[in-house]
């Protein structure tokens, strides 16, 4: 039995006070081993022994049967019954609350493994009654470890799976300000699901213990948690352990039936989790259907599906209907805001000056569900990768050497996903109807690619998607417009690659010209 401040033993005491530090104590505020201490009468020092699962007196309260004298046990002095040290007298401890003496990182790991396997057992180890600091920190530096495992691979995991390549510097600077606001956000949810837990118990019967106590459950079963830092299914099912071990610990915290146990403590994450479930059914069921119908009266007006397999008109400003549409529409767009405001009427010599311009972004030539990455498209001696992030005098070297590699009579180049179709056409007097951009897949980086569908942009900055069946027959009618306007023709987008882009000289252009 030791003084919490100051590690003091605190036997043989008749004062209430450690004589070290003078912090107040009350033996009922420790636990021991059944009939292992010796609870004396200050007056004739008769001796009783604590009988109760937390080694106390039972009753706790009574006449001494030598003196008469009225007792409690809080007033008598306390004396082991071995004749050593108190290692035999006191219950086994909570093995975060005597880390002093083992050490932070021993107490945090064995802590963890009560949590994971023997969770009843560590709240019975933990004081009926006590301060919830120490509860807390166990809380806030488990989640803090599993924050800083989770954090990092996920953002270097995001990072490639949306083409970008190794995380930036600004990327790290982000993760490792998510990483403590992460656990601090963890810690207000679980503060919340406790209180909630307690106010359930309280209403559906007799508690052992505060609300208090109840914290306390929930802190330490969150070592339970450490599961969620497994790589790959640990942030889909390692959470799982945490809320068996939390019913289990609720149970012996504040000793009720298992039923009320997982009642209380499961209604805030089965509340949750429906809610999620419901959110989908609609998003998908009814929100999703509504928006992809709105497409087609957003903002002018309604557009019916014309042509045989499904080709559909979308307009400026409507919710794409299908993966590709944000980018076509942006390099769409941007290309006619380029001609407004720096070509007088024309496109740039070379697409990748959208970006220098700032009318595009890196990702926007790299469809989604495409196996091309920003790594894949080269933009002068280097990739779109590092070209996105050069300074823009470096971006604007880069630029002049893609130009100097075209071919004077370019008729059609690919950056990425995309190929521009624009060359040598003046935007301001164009026809509507008159194709500017195509998106289709990168043919050095995607398998099987004359099958996907092809979405274009005309001049009208509006979209057209044609399937694999459709698109020769509506080339062959753009190639006549474009004939009888003497504009290039359009050639096959998926004989057209970064290394041969397409030309208007005799037999030259990918495809023939229609």
């Amino acid at each position: 039995m030791r003084c919490g401040r100051c590690d003091y033993r605190l036997w043989n005491l008749v004062q209430r006070r450690c004589p070290e530090c003078g912090s107040p104590f009350r033996p009922s505020q420790f636990e021991f081993a059944p009939s292992a201490v010796e609870f004396c009468c200050p007056q004739c020092g008769q001796r009783y022994f604590g009988t109760d699962d937390r080694g106390h007196l039972d009753p706790p309260e009574f006449d001494c049967v030598r003196c008469g004298q009225h007792l409690h046990m809080d007033s008598m002095v306390i004396r082991p019954c071995a004749t050593d040290h108190d290692v035999e007298a006191m219950a086994a401890g909570n093995p975060w609350l005597e880390r002093r003496r083992s050490g932070h990182v021993r107490a945090w790991f064995a802590t963890v493994g009560l949590a994971l396997l023997h969770p009843m057992q560590l709240m019975a180890q933990t004081p009926q009654r006590g301060r919830n600091g120490g509860a807390w920190g166990f809380a806030l530096l488990t989640h803090f470890l599993i924050s800083a495992l989770v954090v990092p691979p996920a953002c270097v995991a995001s990072s490639y799976l949306n083409g970008l390549g190794p995380p930036t510097s600004e990327d790290w600077v982000i993760a490792m300000l998510l990483i403590p606001a992460l656990a601090l956000a963890v810690l207000l949810l679980m503060l919340l699901w406790a209180l909630l837990t307690h106010g359930v118990l309280r209403l559906t019967g007799r508690v052992d213990g505060g609300v208090g106590r109840t914290l306390r459950a929930f802190c330490y079963a969150s070592g339970a948690n450490i599961g969620t830092a497994i790589p790959g299914l640990g942030l889909f099912s390692g959470w799982l352990w945490w809320l068996v071990a939390s019913v289990q610990m609720v149970r012996a915290a504040q000793r009720v039936s298992v039923l009320r146990a997982a009642c209380a403590t499961l209604l805030l994450p089965v509340a949750v989790l429906l809610a999620g479930i419901v959110f989908n059914v609609l998003w998908f069921a009814v929100w999703l259907p509504a928006a992809r119908a709105a497409a087609f009266w957003f903002p002018t007006g309604p557009f019916t599906m014309v042509g045989p397999g499904g080709m559909g008109m979308v307009p400026v400003g409507a919710p794409p209907l299908q993966s590709g549409h944000a980018e076509t529409l942006a390099a769409n767009t941007a290309l006619l805001d380029y001609a407004n405001t720096y070509g007088q009427g024309f496109g740039p010599v070379h697409a990748a000056e959208l970006v220098l311009t700032l009318q595009m972004e890196a990702l926007d030539f790299v469809l989604p569900d495409t196996g091309t990455y920003l790594w894949h498209v080269p933009i002068g001696t280097v990739t779109l990768s590092d070209f996105e992030d050069a300074e823009p005098a470096v971006q604007r070297r880069l630029v002049d050497t893609a130009v100097a590699a075209q071919p004077t009579d370019v008729s059609a180049h690919r950056v990425g996903d995309l190929v521009f179709v624009y060359h040598r056409i003046d935007l301001h007097s164009a026809p509507g109807a008159l194709w500017l951009v195509l998106a289709s897949p990168d043919p050095d980086h995607n398998n099987a690619v004359a099958s996907a569908s092809v979405i274009v942009g005309l001049a009208s900055n509006q979209l057209i998607e044609f399937t694999s069946a459709d698109f020769p027959a509506a080339r062959a009618a753009q190639n006549a417009l474009r004939a009888a306007a003497g504009y290039p023709a359009i050639p096959n987008p998926w004989e057209v690659t970064h290394a041969e882009p397409a030309r208007t000289g005799p037999d030259t252009a990918p495809g023939g010209a229609e």
